[in-house]
Protein backbone atom coordinates (compact mmCIF):
# COMPACT_ATOMS: atom_id res chain seq x y z
CA UNK A 1 0.00 0.00 0.00
CA UNK A 2 1.50 3.41 -0.96
CA UNK A 3 2.30 5.84 1.78
CA UNK A 4 -0.04 8.85 1.59
CA UNK A 5 0.68 11.93 3.66
CA UNK A 6 -2.20 14.16 4.43
CA UNK A 7 -2.06 17.86 3.58
CA UNK A 8 -2.54 18.65 7.28
CA UNK A 9 0.56 16.61 8.21
CA UNK A 10 2.61 18.30 5.49
CA UNK A 11 1.47 21.72 6.69
CA UNK A 12 2.34 20.85 10.29
CA UNK A 13 5.83 19.72 9.27
CA UNK A 14 6.37 22.89 7.25
CA UNK A 15 5.24 25.04 10.18
CA UNK A 16 7.56 23.17 12.55
CA UNK A 17 10.52 23.72 10.21
CA UNK A 18 9.77 27.44 10.02
CA UNK A 19 9.74 27.68 13.82
CA UNK A 20 13.18 26.11 14.13
CA UNK A 21 15.85 28.72 14.60
CA UNK A 22 19.00 28.56 12.55
CA UNK A 23 22.16 28.28 14.62
CA UNK A 24 23.58 31.69 15.47
CA UNK A 25 26.92 32.51 13.97
CA UNK A 26 29.64 33.67 16.29
CA UNK A 27 29.71 37.29 15.13
CA UNK A 28 32.81 38.05 17.18
CA UNK A 29 34.74 35.24 15.55
CA UNK A 30 33.54 36.30 12.12
CA UNK A 31 34.76 39.85 12.75
CA UNK A 32 38.06 38.52 14.04
CA UNK A 33 38.42 36.43 10.89
CA UNK A 34 37.79 39.43 8.66
CA UNK A 35 40.35 41.53 10.56
CA UNK A 36 42.87 38.66 10.48
CA UNK A 37 42.45 38.26 6.73
CA UNK A 38 42.63 42.01 6.06
CA UNK A 39 45.77 42.47 8.16
CA UNK A 40 47.43 39.42 6.62
CA UNK A 41 46.75 40.67 3.10
CA UNK A 42 47.85 44.20 4.02
CA UNK A 43 51.21 42.75 5.09
CA UNK A 44 51.42 40.55 2.00
CA UNK A 45 51.63 37.36 4.05
CA UNK A 46 50.32 33.89 3.30
CA UNK A 47 48.40 31.88 5.86
CA UNK A 48 51.49 29.69 6.21
CA UNK A 49 53.67 32.77 6.91
CA UNK A 50 51.33 33.96 9.66
CA UNK A 51 51.02 30.46 11.10
CA UNK A 52 54.79 30.09 11.28
CA UNK A 53 55.24 33.50 12.94
CA UNK A 54 52.50 32.71 15.48
CA UNK A 55 53.58 29.09 16.02
CA UNK A 56 50.18 27.68 15.05
CA UNK A 57 49.04 25.39 12.25
CA UNK A 58 48.16 26.93 8.89
CA UNK A 59 44.75 25.27 9.27
CA UNK A 60 44.19 27.31 12.45
CA UNK A 61 44.68 30.53 10.51
CA UNK A 62 42.38 29.30 7.73
CA UNK A 63 39.69 28.26 10.23
CA UNK A 64 39.85 31.59 12.03
CA UNK A 65 39.61 33.52 8.76
CA UNK A 66 36.53 31.43 8.00
CA UNK A 67 34.93 32.61 11.25
CA UNK A 68 35.81 29.92 13.78
CA UNK A 69 36.57 31.00 17.33
CA UNK A 70 40.02 30.56 18.84
CA UNK A 71 41.72 30.41 22.20
CA UNK A 72 42.88 33.67 23.74
CA UNK A 73 46.50 32.51 23.54
CA UNK A 74 46.09 31.89 19.81
CA UNK A 75 44.66 35.36 19.24
CA UNK A 76 47.51 36.88 21.26
CA UNK A 77 50.11 34.98 19.22
CA UNK A 78 48.52 35.99 15.93
CA UNK A 79 48.30 39.63 17.01
CA UNK A 80 51.99 39.62 17.88
CA UNK A 81 52.82 37.97 14.55
CA UNK A 82 50.81 40.61 12.69
CA UNK A 83 52.05 43.58 14.72
CA UNK A 84 48.64 44.59 16.04
CA UNK A 85 47.02 44.51 19.45
CA UNK A 86 45.03 41.46 20.55
CA UNK A 87 42.18 43.83 21.41
CA UNK A 88 42.03 45.09 17.85
CA UNK A 89 42.28 41.63 16.33
CA UNK A 90 39.64 40.13 18.61
CA UNK A 91 37.18 43.02 18.89
CA UNK A 92 38.23 45.83 16.60
CA UNK A 93 39.15 47.99 19.65
CA UNK A 94 42.32 49.93 20.14
CA UNK A 95 44.77 48.86 22.82
CA UNK A 96 43.70 50.01 26.29
CA UNK A 97 47.16 51.32 27.15
CA UNK A 98 47.95 54.93 26.13
CA UNK A 99 50.60 55.16 23.44
CA UNK A 100 50.46 51.46 22.68
CA UNK A 101 52.53 50.86 19.51
CA UNK A 102 50.09 48.17 18.43
CA UNK A 103 47.16 50.62 18.18
CA UNK A 104 47.42 50.96 14.44
CA UNK A 105 46.10 47.77 12.82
Amino acid sequence: MPHNTSAATDAARAAALKRQKAPRANKGAAGLGARLLAKRLELGLSQADVAERADVAQRTVANMEAGEAAKVSTVEGLAKALGCSPEWLAYGHKCKYPGCPADEP
